[in-house]
């Protein structure tokens, strides 16, 4: 299949994955700090909203069991 049109653009298309995946990989790698500190960043501030969206559910919860 690969001497057919088709198949040399699959193989090239293969081989352009394969080298955009390794330079994702060498970047991530080189780029490990900012990597991290956007991702504690991210979700320090999930933690946050969670736990105000809870602190929120549970107040609703509360008013609704005393109206009970």
């Amino acid at each position: 299949m690969r001497n057919t049109l088709l198949g040399r653009i699959l193989f090239y298309l293969a081989v352009w994955a394969v080298l955009f995946l390794i330079l994702c990989i060498v970047s991530v790698a080189k780029n490990w700090e900012i990597v991290i500190a956007a991702v504690s960043g991210t979700l320090s501030t999930l933690i946050g909203y969670f736990f105000v969206i809870g602190l929120m559910l549970y107040g609703i919860a509360m008013v609704f069991r005393s109206i009970r």
